[in-house]
Order: C-alpha cells, then sequence, then structure tokens
C-alpha cells in the first residue's frame, strides 16, 4: 500500500520502513484523462534520514490492463528523475484507452537495485466524469492520497455552456458532498476562468455563491485572454478589461477568506508533512493537501534536525490564509 510507512524510536534516532514497491490502480481511463489525453502522476517521495541512499530515477515494473485493450509495456510510461521539492512526474506516452489500469512502481538506486521509500501519489488534472466516485474509497483507505485537481471553470450554466463543457455544477455539488462524507481529508483544488465573453455579473456572482458552498481547499484564477485560433474569440459580449480585472480580484478574496477558514480548524491537529527545505531545526514542507509549486506550505520547527525528503509527523499550532505552522510531533 502507500503512505503505510511508520516510525520507530530506536537509540533516539528515528528510522522508518516503507515500501519498496507500490501497486498503483489509475482507475478509469477518464478519471484521469480525456481522450487523447496522457495520464500525468505526481510522485513525491520521502527517505529515511538514516542511511540515505542516492536515488536517481524510478521504474515501472509491470503494467496490467483487462482483457480485450490494447497492452501496455512498462516503457510506454515516462518517469522523470527527481527534481526539486522531492518530486517526479510520471506519464504514458501513449493515449490510455483501458480501465483499471495498474502499474507496479519501484524506487532505484545508483546501482539498479530496489530500494525502501515511501510514495505519495497525487492525481493531477482529473475531470469530473461519474468514474471519479470510484477513486474517492481509495483515498479514503490511504492508498492514493486525498487530493482532486478538477478544472471546474466555472459555475454559472451560461458561462459553461459557452465553454462547451457540462453545465450541472448543482449535481457537482452533490457530488463533493459525498466525495468528503466518504473521504473526510479529501482536499479538492480547481482553476477558474473570469470575464469569458458572454459572462454577466449575475453569471460572476453565481461563481462566487458556488465557491461559498462548495469550500474548495485550493484555487487558481485566470483572465480570459484571447487564445490565438480559439473558437471563444469569435464570441459576442467581449467583457471589459477592467472588469476582469475587478472580478479576478473578488474571486480571489473570496476564496483566501474561504482558505484561511479552512486552515484554521487544522490547528491543533497532527498531519503528515513531506519536507522540501530544511535549515536544521526548521523546515519547510507540504501536506497532503499541498501539490509542489502551486499549493500552501507547512513551516515546521523541531528539537531535533530534519532533512529533505523526511515525512514527519506536525503538531499544527496556527495557520494564515494559505500556510500552516507548527512543530514535530
Amino acid at each position: 500500500g502507500l503512505g503505510t510507512g511508520h516510525q520507530q524510536q530506536r537509540g533516539g534516532r528515528r528510522h522508518r520502513q516503507h515500501d519498496a514497491e507500490a501497486d498503483v490502480d489509475l482507475g478509469q481511463d477518464r478519471v484521469l484523462s480525456q481522450r487523447g489525453q496522457r495520464l500525468k502522476l505526481a510522485l513525491p517521495f520521502g527517505s529515511s534520514p538514516v542511511d540515505r541512499p542516492s536515488v536517481t530515477r524510478f521504474r515501472v515494473e509491470a503494467v496490467s490492463v483487462p482483457q480485450g485493450y490494447p497492452p501496455l509495456r512498462p516503457d510506454d510510461f515516462t518517469i522523470s528523475k527527481p527534481v526539486s521539492r522531492n518530486v517526479v512526474f510520471l506519464q504514458s506516452d501513449q493515449d490510455v484507452s483501458a480501465p483499471n489500469v495498474k502499474l507496479s512502481l519501484a524506487v532505484i538506486d545508483d546501482h539498479g537495485q530496489p530500494t525502501n521509500f515511501d510514495l505519495w501519489v497525487r492525481l493531477h488534472y482529473v475531470y469530473p466524469y461519474p468514474h471519479v466516485d470510484e477513486v474517492i474509497p481509495l483515498m479514503a483507505e490511504g492508498k492514493i492520497l486525498p487530493y482532486l485537481d478538477i478544472p471546474f471553470q466555472h459555475a454559472a450554466p451560461n458561462v459553461l455552456r459557452a465553454m462547451r463543457r457540462p453545465a450541472a455544477q448543482a449535481k457537482t455539488l452533490d457530488r463533493i458532498h459525498k466525495w468528503r462524507e466518504i473521504c473526510p481529508d479529501l482536499a479538492i483544488r480547481s482553476t477558474f476562468i473570469v470575464g469569458f465573453p458572454g459572462e454577466t455579473e449575475a453569471d460572476f456572482e453565481e461563481l462566487l455563491a458556488w465557491l461559498e458552498e462548495a469550500k474548495l481547499d485550493r484555487v487558481g484564477c485566470f483572465r480570459f485572454e484571447p487564445v490565438d485560433g480559439a473558437t471563444a474569440n469569435a464570441l459576442p459580449d467581449a467583457v471589459p478589461q477592467e472588469v476582469k480585472e475587478q472580478r479576478w480580484h473578488r474571486l480571489m478574496q473570496a476564496q483566501q477568506a474561504i482558505s484561511a477558514r479552512k486552515l484554521r480548524q487544522k490547528v491543533g491537529s497532527r498531519i503528515k508533512v513531506i519536507v522540501d527545505e530544511s535549515a536544521g531545526r526548521t523546515a519547510k514542507g507540504r501536506s497532503m493537501a499541498d501539490a509542489p509549486e502551486i499549493d500552501g506550505a507547512v513551516h515546521i520547527e523541531s528539537r531535533l534536525p530534519i532533512r529533505a525528503g523526511d515525512i514527519v509527523t506536525v503538531r499544527v499550532d496556527r495557520a494564515d490564509a494559505y500556510d500552516l505552522f507548527g512543530q514535530v510531533a
């Protein structure tokens, strides 16, 4: 399983036991990608602070797909070398149409041998098809990080139809509530566009109301800009630039308040944190709810030195609008 490493105290130093391999069930193809897209996973990892191996790469050991679907080989998947912030990226090199694809992953040292690491598997850019419902129990079981990155884009039916996207955000709210009932720790990130041609003030107010109801954990927002060759360029009722700017600021201010409330609820709790940067007894890392580069951070203090790559338990002492602050428990 994933994320099942545990700590033991031996002679005052912290040791961890880790899974050398992990079977990753990618679920239905439409959970992770539209047809014509590649699957993509971010794989943050943590290592033991003792006898740290020098890791050069991950390896896909095996791929299994149901009978009747085109076969996939391990070398159909590209895994980058570890990059900054302890993250590698895995993606398919061809379109994946088979449901229930399973990968067996191993972490390889400089000698080409599997080594022991904890894997955090995080799904990115997931389309909100009904099949997503089947992934949530895997998150509740700890097999995949309880994190969904879903580009909802808007909430007003008029705007969604103009974007040629499903216009059923009320049903999406119901699904979000059900997901959280199954997996209370679920963190949801999304992106939205303001100022799409034809977006009225009423449409924008509907988006704000939807956000208040959805209570998403992380939100990015873009101002609509024409792109060469895009069909949206020909749509009528362009939104003035100053209105786009005002709506962007209003949305980000509203989401900042939502984020601050959600993070305050974590004060007093204990969470797992992967350390990205360390200065000995102070460090910065990410919780399971934080993707690298785009989400918040956890600022850590520790009585003992900690190293980049460690996964530690942190007691949260305080929070601001985007980050958490705490001490190693």
